[in-house]
């Protein structure tokens, strides 16, 4: 997120646009009013460097909410998220009714398959509740296969609904080119 942040709010200000951040978890931690120059984007630069990953869920509701609030005139807006969060269809849909949308959905490929290490112990990332499971029974694989399926059709449909852009990037894929692409 770090380096994909960096790189569209250097892109931009090269191209003179004005360039604003909120960075949100539970909640969202810190907005930085879309402005112009190089000052501002080195300080946003040092805020994705510096700002604390959270436990505790992503609100893209309330972020989508202060977008529109924060945002005096129509723009481009990107959005970098795994979105795993709830309930913000509705506030997407009206965001890209006056700005154009990227959703840049970042997804880990090591989440996808789950190895055989037989029971251990799991945290949500973004609840911080622990579990112990047992990764090498039939039942925990069909229901993780189950639920990522079920997530990446209602993800991809409250996208595509919204009608906003969409760019997935793998988190070890090159940025840059996937970025350009």
């Amino acid at each position: 997120v770090t380096q994909l942040g960096s790189m569209i709010a250097y892109a931009a200000n090269l191209s003179g646009d004005k360039v604003g951040v909120l960075f949100v978890t539970n909640k969202v931690k810190k907005t930085i009013a879309p402005k112009k120059g190089k000052n501002h984007v080195l300080r946003i630069i040092h805020e994705f460097l510096n700002f604390p990953s959270d436990v505790g869920g992503t609100d893209l509701k309330g972020a989508f909410e202060e977008a529109r609030r924060v945002l005096k005139h129509s723009g481009i807006v990107f959005i970098l998220s795994d979105f795993l969060a709830e309930d913000y269809e509705r506030n997407l849909r009206q965001l890209s009714k006056k700005n154009d949308v990227v959703a840049i959905r970042i997804q880990d490929p090591n989440e996808q398959v789950v190895p055989f290490l037989g029971v251990i112990e799991i945290e949500h990332p973004e609840t911080g509740k622990k579990t112990e499971v047992n990764t090498s029974t039939y039942s925990f694989k069909k229901n993780t296969k189950e639920w990522i399926t079920q997530f990446e059709t209602t993800s991809k449909q409250a996208l595509l609904f919204s009608g906003v852009e969409t760019l997935n990037i793998q988190t070890n894929d090159d940025y840059t080119e996937a970025l350009v692409r």
